[in-house]
């Protein structure tokens, strides 16, 4: 979603053009996605790490074309007041739909019993495709969001998945949500685990031992993982 967003606003200058596309783009994979998952049986968690691999993979091509690094023009919105608004109005979004809409509480069904979920009438594909749709979206605003932050700039593969990668799932499971759901999910668990990944990104940098990060990551990740099973 950034590297398309970031090469509709090279070509056309037009930066609500680049918004859509990344909104739309966002959505499109969100639905192909869930679709997948129940076409195949598969694991919402396993299909959506299998697609960041081939998404990864597709990346990669488009990138090359570009010469293996995407220069951003200058003049896409970069103030942090942007960035806080998107988060603050798409989180109160979620949590509304989340916590006050049928639609929420179809998924908190969905995440506590699969099963007992589709005897009470409750369509597994339906839900799905509009619950990863809302997650693609605020994907694609988060692409956007990673485009203008990067103008004026370039960034490359290596850039991205390094930023992103792994860092979503690993931020829920820091915010204690469970992955796979149930009534005991919060919104506000994402957004926690986001601000706790990136403070131990930032703490290992300043310490000017980066490379540990991972390790550090990796540690942690388990041992929230092990309290939550507990």
């Amino acid at each position: 979603c950034a590297t398309l967003a970031g090469i509709v606003w090279n070509t056309t200058g037009n930066l609500f053009l680049s918004l859509i596309v990344s909104l739309g783009l966002g959505a499109i994979l969100g639905i192909v996605n869930a679709i997948l998952a129940n076409v195949l049986g598969l694991p919402v968690m396993v299909m959506t790490l299998t697609m960041l691999n081939i998404l990864n993979s597709i990346h990669a091509v488009i990138l090359q074309t570009q010469g293996n690094e995407l220069v951003i023009k200058e003049g896409m919105p970069a103030e942090t007041v942007v960035y806080a608004t998107y988060l603050v109005v798409f989180f109160l979004l979620c949590w509304a739909i989340f916590n006050y809409t049928k639609m929420g509480r179809r998924n908190k069904m969905i995440g506590s019993n699969q099963t007992a979920a589709q005897f009470s009438g409750i369509s597994i594909m339906k839900t799905g495709i509009i619950s990863f749709a809302i997650s693609g979206i605020g994907l694609g605003i988060a692409g956007f969001l990673f485009t203008s932050y990067k103008s004026g700039s370039q960034f490359s593969t290596g850039t991205v998945l390094d930023t992103i990668g792994l860092n979503v799932v690993i931020a829920i499971v820091f915010g204690g949500m469970t992955t796979s759901g149930g009534p005991r999910s919060r919104i506000s668990c994402g957004i926690i685990g986001a601000f706790f990944c990136i403070f131990l990104d930032e703490i290992f940098r300043s310490l000017g031992i980066a490379d540990y990060r991972f390790l550090a990551k990796g540690i942690v990740f388990l041992v929230v993982s092990l309290f939550n099973m507990w």
